[in-house]
C-alpha cells in the first residue's frame, strides 16, 4: 500500500477513535474536560456528626467519584472540621467547594456566601442533656457545655426560651462536642447541648442517670458554593451521585455502615487527638436509625422551602434573639435550595452508576 495513503488512513483512524473516546466519556461537558493540571475539589465535613460523618466517609472512599472527577481534570480532597461554623470561612475564601452544614450555621452561611443546597444528610434532634429530673427552668444559673453557633447551640436557645430564659441566665462553657459527655460525668458542667450522635449515646449508656432536658429537630445538608455549581455543573452532579450511591450502599448491606463507622472513628481520632469513647456497633445502630429516617435518600422535600418550614422558623427565631441580622432575607435561604441536582442524578441511575459500588479499603 502507498505509504502516503497508509498515513492518511492512520490519521483518519486516530481521529475516529478520539471522537469515540470523547463521546463515550458519558455526561461530560466539553468545558469541563481538562488535559491540564488537576484542579482540587475540596469537601469540608464534620466527622462528629451523625449520619453525615459516615456518609462523607463513604464518598471519600468512592473510587467511582474520584475517577469521574479525574476525567474532568479534578482531584478530590476532604477536610475534617469540628463544627459547621468552622467551614463558613472556608466557603467564603474558596478554600472549600462543598461542605456539610446543619440548620444554624447554614442560616448564617447563606447570608455571607451564595450557596447551592444540594442534598439532605439528616433529620434527627439536637438535645440539651443533663441529670434526670432536671427541667428547662432548672437550667437557670447552671453551667452548660456548648459549641457556639451550632445546631446544639440553637437547640439550647430554643429550650431556654421555652422556659422564659436566655443565654444571660446560664453560664455557657465553650466545649468541643466530643468533650461534653466527660465534662458532664466529671461535674465540670451541669448539662450540655449537642447534636447526634453524642446526646443519644450519652443517654443510652446512662439511662438512669441522664435524660433529655429538651430537644429541637435538626436537619443538615450537603452544600456547594454557587460559583462551583455554575462553573462545573456536571462535576457537582458527580458529587451528588456519590452522595446518592453512598446511601444506597448502606441500604443494600447493613454491614457497610460498620465499615464506614470504622473509617469515621479513625477520622474523629485524627481530628480530636483522642479515641472516641463509643463502640462501633453502638455508633452504627444510631447511624442506621438516622439513615432510615431519611429513607436512605438525600432527596429534599419541597416543604423545606414552604413558608412554615423548620428552617424559616429557625431563621425568624434567630433574628428575634439577635443571632442573625434582622436584614437576613427569606429569599436568600429559599433560593439556595437546588433540588434539580440530586433529582436529575436519580433519574439516570445507569449513567451515574448509582448501583455500582467501588469503595477503597
Amino acid at each position: 500500500m502507498n505509504p502516503r495513503r497508509l498515513s492518511g488512513l492512520l490519521l483518519v483512524f486516530l481521529l475516529v477513535m478520539s471522537a469515540f473516546c470523547l463521546c463515550s466519556t458519558g455526561p461530560v461537558a466539553a468545558a469541563e474536560l481538562s488535559r491540564g493540571p488537576q484542579a482540587e475539589v475540596t469537601v469540608a465535613y464534620q466527622p462528629l456528626a451523625s449520619p453525615g460523618g459516615i456518609i462523607v466517609q463513604a464518598m471519600q472512599h468512592d473510587r467511582i467519584l474520584r475517577r469521574e472527577l479525574a476525567r474532568r481534570g479534578m482531584s478530590l480532597r476532604f477536610v475534617a472540621a469540628g463544627k459547621g461554623g468552622d467551614v463558613i470561612p472556608m466557603l467564603q475564601k474558596g478554600d472549600a467547594h462543598f461542605a456539610t452544614m446543619a440548620d444554624m450555621p447554614l442560616i448564617e452561611a447563606v447570608n455571607v456566601v451564595p450557596l447551592s443546597i444540594i442534598g439532605q444528610l439528616k433529620r434527627n434532634y439536637a438535645m440539651v442533656v443533663g441529670p434526670r429530673g432536671l427541667s428547662a427552668k432548672d437550667l437557670k444559673g447552671k453551667r452548660i457545655g456548648n459549641a457556639f453557633a451550632t445546631t446544639g447551640h440553637f437547640a439550647l436557645l430554643k429550650v431556654l426560651s421555652s422556659a422564659g430564659l436566655s443565654e444571660r441566665d446560664v453560664a455557657l462553657v465553650p466545649l468541643d462536642v466530643n468533650l461534653m459527655p466527660d465534662a458532664l460525668r466529671n461535674g465540670h458542667v451541669d448539662a450540655f447541648a449537642a447534636w447526634e450522635p453524642t446526646p443519644s449515646l450519652t443517654i443510652g449508656r446512662n439511662p438512669d442517670r441522664y435524660g433529655a432536658i429538651g430537644r429541637q429537630q435538626s436537619i443538615s445538608f450537603l452544600v456547594s458554593t454557587r460559583e462551583f455549581t455554575a462553573q462545573h455543573p456536571e462535576a457537582a452532579r458527580q458529587v451528588a451521585a456519590a452522595l446518592v450511591r453512598a446511601m444506597h450502599w448502606f441500604k443494600v448491606d447493613r454491614s457497610h455502615v460498620i465499615t464506614a463507622v470504622r473509617w469515621n472513628i479513625a477520622a474523629t481520632e485524627a481530628l480530636t487527638g483522642a479515641k472516641p469513647q463509643v463502640g462501633e456497633r453502638e455508633y452504627a445502630k444510631s447511624a442506621r436509625a438516622d439513615l432510615e429516617e431519611l429513607g436512605y435518600s438525600p432527596k429534599m422535600s419541597r416543604s423545606l422551602t414552604s413558608k412554615r418550614s423548620l428552617l424559616l422558623d429557625a431563621q425568624e427565631f434567630l433574628k428575634s434573639i439577635g443571632k442573625v441580622p434582622r436584614a437576613a432575607a427569606e429569599d436568600a435561604l429559599i433560593g439556595s435550595f437546588t433540588y434539580d441536582i440530586v433529582e436529575d442524578v436519580m433519574k439516570k441511575p445507569t449513567q451515574y452508576y448509582l448501583s455500582r459500588f467501588d469503595y477503597a479499603p
